[in-house]
Parts: structure tokens; sequence; C-alpha cells
């Protein structure tokens, strides 16, 4: 299904769909499909539509700031996979669904400069993914407003408490279930998170730097499902399943995945698990990083679809990465405690 992802520097990332065949309009008013709540936006900036071939194309409406298609200002344009559109403030970047593995994940958008230099001091790269952080750029941006130069400061500074919180968190803990009881803790206070699933590989699988081709195991997963999602009346409780195919997804590639709307997305529709469950939202990325990975970190929600947004895969990829340094450095202190102790003659 085609897609923008919106970004602006001082606003939650997020995706947006282009369903049915009806004109889609984006401006600053509220009768549009798409608002964009910033004066640097007309009331109605652009509109979006298909054309008779069936690509969409986007169409200026007299905006006050234009419309520029990959740099270049247009009035009009069909649009084309990966095309980025800039709408004063707002970069849009059109996605289509593709069968090659960079279509796996929306990726995630640039982390700010002191959360990324403190993310790489002790786990590397969160995520490898294919470079969407290329939408964060300052080059032809409107200056921000004081107001969103506030709200980008706080931003960093609440994405760098969370990851001091991980951190310090995780590091007293001395045992596996420890751990993994309390990352589930973590990533299900997330909002819309309802349950959530540690899966870590087997010992036959765990080394292994490739799992393209499958052949890897699990250990039995730990299930944990939020209270209230357990207490709400009238209704079951929620199914202790997890798709097959985002399984797939995640091992296969190596990379984070958002999950907005599985029943529309062709790479999940037809998995049978995915429709069992009643799966609507889901995140899912690898413990550890990407090439010494210890498992899978899962949450869904089974009420709502687009509950999770890129933002949110952000802050799960860091918890998911984070956890899988811990269990690594748990599992080497249980190794050299089991190790004989050497002799020594004389």
């Amino acid at each position: 299904m085609p897609r923008f992802l919106v970004y602006h520097p001082a606003e939650d990332t997020r995706v947006f769909e282009l369903t049915g065949d009806r004109p889609i309009s984006i401006g600053r008013a509220r009768s549009c499909t798409l608002i964009l709540d910033n004066a640097s936006v007309s009331r109605l900036h652009a509109v979006v539509r298909t054309n008779p071939e069936g690509k969409w194309q986007i169409i200026d409406r007299a905006s006050a700031n234009g419309l520029r298609i990959n740099g270049t200002a247009r009035k009009e344009a069909t649009l084309e996979p990966n095309d980025e559109i800039l709408l004063g403030e707002y970069r849009l970047r059109y996605f289509e669904d593709l069968p090659a593995r960079e279509a796996v994940t929306y990726g995630t958008p640039q982390l700010p400069p002191r959360v990324a230099t403190a993310i790489s001091a002790y786990c590397g790269s969160v995520t490898a993914a294919q470079p969407i952080s290329n939408v964060t750029t300052g080059h032809g941006l409107r200056p921000l407003s004081a107001a969103d130069r506030a709200r980008v400061a706080d931003r960093e500074n609440r994405l760098l408490a969370l990851l001091n919180r991980v951190k310090g968190t995780l590091e007293g803990l001395t045992t596996v279930p420890q751990l993994t009881g309390r990352v589930l803790d973590l990533v299900l206070e997330m909002d819309g998170a309802e349950r959530g699933f540690v899966m870590l590989l087997d010992k036959d699988s765990i080394g292994r730097g490739d799992f393209s081709r499958g052949g890897y195991g699990f250990e039995p997963a730990l299930i944990r499902c939020r209270a209230q999602a357990n207490a709400a009346p009238g209704h079951s409780p929620p199914q202790l399943t997890i798709s097959q195919s985002i399984i797939r997804q995640v091992m296969h590639g190596g990379l984070p995945l958002l999950v907005t709307d599985p029943q529309a997305d062709p790479r999940l529709a037809a998995s049978k698990s995915i429709a069992a469950a009643g799966i609507q939202s889901a995140m899912c990325a690898p413990l550890g990083k990407r090439e010494r990975r210890f498992g899978l970190l899962y949450v869904d929600n089974l009420s709502r679809r687009g509950m999770f947004a890129v933002d949110d895969l952000n802050v799960f990829a860091i918890i998911a990465a984070e956890a899988g340094l811990a269990i690594d450095r748990v599992r080497l202190a249980e190794a050299a405690e089991q190790r004989p102790s050497p002799v020594v003659t004389r």
C-alpha cells in the first residue's frame, strides 16, 4: 500500500496510508485529510490523487510556500518510490510496497545527535536500516521557531533520559530471567502496547551472523500482557500468538519492523497467525546488534490499527539493542563462573 512518512523536527514522525481513489487534501485546515498544523503550511496546501494510469500525483493548490519534490520547485508531480516532498517545515517521503527486502521496514529517522552519540558509545548503530535518516537533514527547511526549537530539545532530552533509564535499569541485573522480565515491563509502558513477547534464540542458534536462510530456533517465549488488556469486561484474554510472518521478516533482515495495518500490508495480509490473533498494530526488533543477535523483542495491540509511529519504533529499537547487550553481559559472566579454575602445579 502506498504511504507517506511525515516528518517534522518538533513532532512525532507519522505514517499516512494512501487508500482508496478519492483525492487527499493536505494542509493546515481541520477539514484536510492530512493535517499539517503549522504556519509554514497553507490552509489547503496540496492535493494528492491518482491519475488515469493509477499512479499517485501531488498538485500544489496555490500555496504560499509551494512544493519542492526532491529539492526542485514543482507545481505538480507524479510520485515515484522514495520521492521526498517539502511542504513548509514538513518533509514527506513517498513509499510503495515492493517485494525487495529493503521494503521490510520503514527504517527509523536519524536520532538527535546527542542521542546517537550516547548510543554509539556502548552499542554501536541502533539500526542499520535503509537511510530514511536523510529525511531529517536541515537542507531546504525553513528556520524553526523558538517554540519548535524548544520542542526539539525536549524530545532529545526525553530520549536521552529513556536511554539512561534503560541502561541503568538493566545494568544491575544478573540473570537472564530478570532481564527479560524487566524489558517487558519497560516496553509495556509504551502507549498502545497491550502484549509483549521476548523470544530468545536457542543455544544452537546463538552466534550465527546470517539468519536469512532460516534454520534457527527459539527457547519458549516469555509473554506478558498489560493488566488492563486482560481486565476488560466481556473480552476474552488476549491470544498468545505471534505471527511467523513477522518473525521471519525481522530474523531474515535483521532490522526492526513497524506494522501499522497488517491486513492492508501485502507482506503480511496472508498470515493466518495474524488473522487468528487479531493483531492490529505491532513492533518487532532484534535483541542486540545486527551482527550479534540473541532473539526478538515484540509488542502489539489487538484493538486498534496505527497505534505505533516511527518514533515509537526508534524507542523500541533502543530498548531491544540495549537488552541484547545486557543478555550478552550476563551470559558471559555465567560462563566465566562455570569454567573450572586452573590447576596450579608446583
